[in-house]
């Protein structure tokens, strides 16, 4: 009976939280009374003629709320996630490619690097704000408009149904390649201690060694914390919030180090100009260094964020 509960996820995943359970419980039990009833022995085929007679999840999702009381119904929902999750990413990928361009091309002394970090969070804050308010408002005058989205006369096949997914299962070929690849950088970075720097040229200086060296053992902590992490969810198999708290605590811990980094990298700019280099190079060392960290805060934020959505959303 795996597709009926395939069947039943879809349906509940497109209802608001609080219909989900109730509305799951009824289908399944209408569907197994269905199959159950029918002449002969339950099998696959009757389950899935079972389900093309009740229809696509969508159609049923939307029975049970009128479509005047969206304001996008579940016909669009899909579209709309799509189009949205796409103008998403295609903003995001443009705003922190814009921004460390800038910062590469531009003069901006180390003082400043801070405040105009903070301005393009703000910047990119609002212009996926506005992104989202417009993208939301195209798709409710379609829904105001009825506008039906054209799936195509493919027949709806049952057999198509995504499977039920778990998000709190915790992938262990992920995290066993998370490990290897932590342990293997924790390695690397102790053995070749003394190569860890910037070389602008082959056979050039090494530079920034003495101030990256300093920072090797907060590294190595968070690697160790990050390997010891993925073990523990390797062996329990899933996410909890314990878990989950961990992972927030030492990304942030992993973002403070590296902030720690990039202040060090900064304060040694006027040591870096003194040095037989290009003229530029100081500068761009040091912007690309906070460019480094602004898309790292970035995609920690992300991933942070989805976390919480998902949790609120109760998916």
């Amino acid at each position: 009976m795996e597709l009926i509960e395939r069947y039943v996820n879809e349906v509940g995943r497109r209802l608001p939280r609080r219909q989900r359970d109730e509305v799951r419980r009824e289908l399944r039990s209408a569907l197994l009374d269905a199959v159950e009833g029918s002449a002969g022995e339950a099998n696959e085929e009757k389950v899935v003629a079972a389900l093309e007679r009740l229809g696509p999840p969508e159609a049923v999702a939307a029975s049970y709320r009128p479509a005047d009381q969206y304001l996008i119904g579940p016909d669009l929902y899909p579209d709309f996630q799509r189009v949205l999750g796409i103008v998403a990413t295609v903003l995001l990928s443009l705003l922190v490619g814009v921004f460390a361009l800038t910062l590469l091309a531009g003069r901006t002394e180390g003082a400043e690097l801070g405040s105009r970090l903070l301005g393009f969070v703000g910047t990119l804050f609002n212009v996926l704000w506005v992104a989202f308010a417009v993208v939301v408002l195209i798709f409710a005058g379609l829904q105001r408009l009825e506008v039906e989205p054209d799936r195509g006369n493919r027949k709806w096949d049952p057999r198509r149904l995504p499977a039920v997914r778990d998000v709190d299962v915790a992938g262990r070929g992920e995290l066993a390649f998370g490990i290897v690849a932590a342990g293997t950088f924790l390695a690397l970075l102790h053995v070749f201690k003394d190569a860890i720097g910037i070389v602008v040229k082959p056979g050039g200086e090494l530079l920034l060694n003495d101030v990256l060296v300093r920072y090797v053992p907060w590294v190595s902590a968070a690697l160790v914390l990050s390997m010891a992490l993925h073990a523990c969810l390797f062996w329990r198999g899933r996410w909890e919030w314990p878990t989950r708290i961990a992972d927030f605590a030492i990304d942030v811990f992993g973002l403070a180090v590296l902030y720690r980094i990039v202040v060090a990298v900064t304060a040694e700019k006027a040591t870096l100009a003194a040095a037989p280099l290009p003229a530029p190079v100081a500068t761009i060392i040091v912007q690309a260094a906070w460019s480094g960290f602004a898309a790292i805060a970035v995609i920690v934020a992300l991933k942070t964020g989805k976390v919480v959505l998902r949790s609120i959303r109760g998916a």
